[in-house]
């Protein structure tokens, strides 16, 4: 599906800067004054085994260390400080508190991103039992459904553990789709008609998106240059699709099921946008951004599916059309 573009600038203004700048509640003197006291009397050597006789299991399966189970702890010392100064709750890392869940760091967001991996899987299987199989789109479709749900399951290991690998593979994984999906467009538009001029243009694509892997993983982390490169992608993705659409508005009636999904995503952005601490320090905004694009996949699945049947059924005529003449 569609990836958001001009609300994805929005938020590069309004998200970069805090990443530049750190966080308050990690900066400050509270926390960093709980995390040495705490680091030392739990996490030296002589103290580290009470630690891991007495961590919870699910925790340890996760992978939560001594030194990041203080950083939770000393937290929300540091949440409740803040609070009893009346000043504003602060982020950690560039992120809000959450309470932790049966060792899930984010309960709300895992919830989110199993929601949206789950219509894949069930919506792909339905296409493929709608759809021809030598419908030249089937196997397209098909593969970007595997790519989603590697990318939700990302998503899911993210949210349940933040760490740098994790997040590398989060963020490269969201690209991945926001790749594929321009792929498809081209793939679609000129997969039949002009295999070799579809073919270069894939392999220009899958060439910037290796680089693009590349430099993230290997040469520098930079969210600034992974945002924009989204948001350049995203853009391009979005008026491909929205152009396509156009034409056939009037003769094809399936088109606006396809534009619908698109608005609806690009909409779903701006909850994003608000940015509020969470709500009983489980369900924020990026949570919710989550569960309003759930439903978005049925719409959008339904749109190939149709568009998918009606190639097939056009497919089929201009062979009926070709033997009778």
């Amino acid at each position: 599906m569609m990836t958001p573009s001009i609300y994805l600038c929005i938020l590069y203004f309004l998200y970069v800067p805090f990443i530049v700048e750190g966080s308050l509640g990690d900066s400050s003197n509270i926390q960093r004054r709980c995390l040495i006291a705490c680091e030392s009397l739990n996490c030296s050597e002589s103290s580290i085994i009470t630690f891991r006789n007495n961590q919870p299991l699910l925790e340890r399966i996760f992978g939560w260390t001594c030194s990041e189970d203080c950083g939770y702890e000393c937290m929300w010392k540091t949440v409740d400080q803040f609070q009893r100064r009346g000043l504003k709750i602060p982020q950690f890392h560039g992120k809000w508190p959450f309470v932790r869940l049966f060792g899930i760091q984010e309960p709300a967001s895992v919830l989110a991103s199993i929601l949206n991996l789950i219509p894949h899987v069930y919506l792909i299987m339905k296409y493929r039992e709608a759809v021809n199989p030598r419908t030249h789109m089937y196997q397209v479709w098909t593969l970007y459904a595997l790519v989603s749900i590697n990318t939700w399951t990302w998503s899911t290991v993210f949210h349940t553990k933040d760490n740098n690998f994790t997040e590398k593979m989060d963020y490269l994984s969201a690209f991945s789709v926001v790749s594929y999906s321009l792929i498809a467009f081209f793939l679609k538009l000129y997969g039949q008609s002009d295999p070799l001029f579809s073919l270069g243009l894939v392999s220009l694509m899958m060439a910037f998106f290796c680089q693009h892997i590349y430099y993230m993983a290997i040469i520098r982390f930079d969210y600034g240059y992974n945002m924009m490169v989204n948001i350049a992608v995203g853009a391009l993705n979005s008026v491909c699709w929205f152009a396509w659409a156009g034409v056939r508005w009037k003769r094809e009636k399936h088109v606006k099921l396809g534009v619908i999904a698109i608005l609806l995503l690009n909409g779903s952005i701006l909850l994003e946008i608000l940015d509020f601490p969470p709500i009983w320090w489980i369900l924020d905004s990026h949570a919710l951004w989550h569960f309003s694009t759930a439903p978005i996949h049925f719409v959008w699945y339904r749109f190939i599916t149709l568009d998918s049947q009606y190639e097939s059924l056009n497919f089929q005529g201009r062979n009926v059309h070709s033997k009778l003449a």
